[in-house]
């Protein structure tokens, strides 16, 4: 198998799964927009006429608040529906070790009845605390560890990097690059 990191959203990541896994933007609004067309399916327990239960759902864009409220009161149970599966997807990819994003300075800045963030919504619905070394989802614990980024760009990404690369390389010529010291890693436990 080979090394290397895969980018993939979470609906790209459906039906696949890796060793370790980092799901990022938690801190993402999921709320239908206005301007969005969606196809809805009423069932797919006949899929030789499931056309026949097919629509389409608008989102119009409107002047009045109290109209576009209504859409979003309207649209509000499909779209955490389908929170609710994309958090699902996107968690259980992980193999051997998952890693989350934990935007706490988005958590508790949206409510119920909101454009609601994705690390709000799964809080409240999986019931989750983040506990000194352990979540608990549910009644349920977890090994965790939480670590806080800085606040301040690292100064790795001040200057650009000292490499050249050649100037005309064609698809498929290799080059030699600078081999850099391998730096054994401490163990996550």
């Amino acid at each position: 198998m080979g090394q290397g990191v895969e980018l993939v959203t979470w609906f790209g990541a459906k039906g696949r799964e890796w060793p370790v896994v980092i799901v990022a933007q938690l801190d993402g609004k999921f709320a239908s927009r206005a301007g969005q067309v969606k196809a809805g399916f009423a069932d797919f327990g006949n899929l030789d006429n499931v056309l026949d239960s097919a629509r389409l759902d608008w989102f119009p864009k409107l002047d009045v608040a109290e109209k576009v409220e209504n859409f979003a009161d309207h649209n509000r149970p499909g779209d955490e529906r389908n929170a609710r599966r994309m958090l699902y997807v996107a968690m259980t990819r992980a193999r051997d070790r998952l890693v989350l994003e934990w935007p706490e300075a988005s958590i508790g800045k949206t409510q119920e009845g909101e454009n609601r963030s994705y690390i709000d919504f799964f809080l409240e619905t999986a019931d989750v605390a983040l506990d000194e070394g352990q979540i608990r989802v549910g009644d349920d614990m977890f090994a965790a560890r939480a670590t806080q980024g800085d606040t301040e760009c690292p100064a790795i990404f001040d200057d650009p990097p000292e490499t050249k690369w050649p100037e005309h390389l064609r698809l498929g010529e290799l080059h030699e690059a600078a081999v850099q010291e391998v730096v054994s890693l401490t163990p996550w436990r």
